[in-house]
């Protein structure tokens, strides 16, 4: 049984750690990495290769599902390549020297529908590996990234958005990236907040944080900022594309209703927190973040409610009686957790 956490900074060291990619799955998504770009590299189908998404940024969250690998072909291949035609088949370049190096242990998921990536299984992980072709621009930040599906040759600075985010991450001593999987968590709390997606997510709290603060104060910060910001144009962290271009009317008005709700319970728990009620800020964070936050102890006994009720107190919005006169009242908890 787990201890219960002594206070709501070790609660939420508690909960990133529960939410953060196992080490161990981290060295093999790395390794594998390091081992498929060999293979590509031997073949003269890569000039070099990088980590993208949000296992480059260190933004993801557990269970590690996919490692996207841009894969920038050799300079000389542009001529054939670099066409319509070659943005919809030069991934099939890369099949025959993979399947020469791992046979029957990997295989091509058919029914992968990332248009821009070539997807492969392995039967010793439980994770994919995407691999996206590129050509360089000569511009340091940006890449032509092959779109399988719409046969294109697609600008893209991710090289960019990785270092922002890396100095973000830097200028808040090493916090930023655990308190994006820390907000990402929240949206996955609430089927209300399906289809805002994780990049999104991450660019609302790159605006939301942008200097060294507690989780709990990061946490809370975010989820108020998104509450009015998803109204209108969402930038990704460099400032180049607009995420919320294709977002509807709709979409915008039932994400800012559950986010303020969201911000609501997290600035709860920290007035609550700031009256010395930690065990009732620690279970309204838990209804908050999900199964993957601390519990507070459980129970309340009928003396103390009693007690806290007659000292002026309130319930907060998990229903926990609270001698505090901060609590939220009565209000129905946001669902605990849900299926990943």
């Amino acid at each position: 049984m787990t201890a219960a956490p002594k206070s709501v900074a070790s609660a939420f060291e508690t909960f990133n750690s529960n939410i953060s990619l196992n080490p161990a799955d981290r060295a093999r998504a790395e390794h594998r990495h390091r081992d498929v770009a060999s293979v590509l590299a031997d073949a003269r189908l890569a000039a070099s290769t990088f980590l993208q998404g949000s296992f480059a940024r260190k933004t993801m969250r557990k269970p590690l599902k996919d490692v996207d690998i841009v894969v920038v072909l050799p300079a000389e291949m542009e001529p054939r390549w670099r066409t319509a035609s070659g943005a919809r088949t030069v991934h099939e370049l890369f099949k025959e020297p993979l399947r020469r190096r791992y046979g029957a242990k990997m295989s091509f998921d058919q029914t992968a529908q990332a248009g821009k990536a070539l997807q492969l299984c392995f039967d010793d992980v439980d994770f994919t590996i995407d691999l996206v072709a590129a050509f360089d621009t000569g511009d340091p930040n940006w890449v032509d990234i092959a779109n399988r599906h719409e046969g294109l040759w697609e600008p893209s600075n991710i090289r960019q958005l990785v270092r922002v985010v890396a100095e973000r991450n830097q200028a808040t001593d090493g916090r930023f990236i655990h308190q994006v999987r820390m907000v990402k968590e929240a949206v996955a709390q609430d089927d209300r907040l399906d289809g805002l997606c994780g990049l999104a997510t991450e660019s609302l709290t790159y605006a939301a944080v942008t200097q060294k603060m507690p989780h709990l104060r990061a946490v809370a910060a975010t989820l108020r900022y998104a509450a009015t910001a998803v109204a209108g144009q969402v930038l990704d962290p460099t400032g180049v594309d607009d995420l919320s271009a294709k977002w509807t009317p709709q979409q915008r008005a039932a994400w800012a209703y559950a986010l303020d709700v969201a911000a609501r319970r997290a600035e709860e728990a920290l007035r609550l927190e700031r009256d010395g009620q930690f065990t009732d800020a620690i279970a309204t964070w838990s209804a908050l973040l999900g199964e993957d936050f601390p519990d507070a102890p459980a129970g309340q006994s009928a003396a103390d409610m009693i007690a806290a009720m007659a000292s002026g107190g309130t319930v907060t919005s998990t229903g926990r009686v609270t001698s505090s006169v901060h609590g939220a009242g009565g209000g129905r908890p946001v669902r605990a957790w849900r299926t990943r």
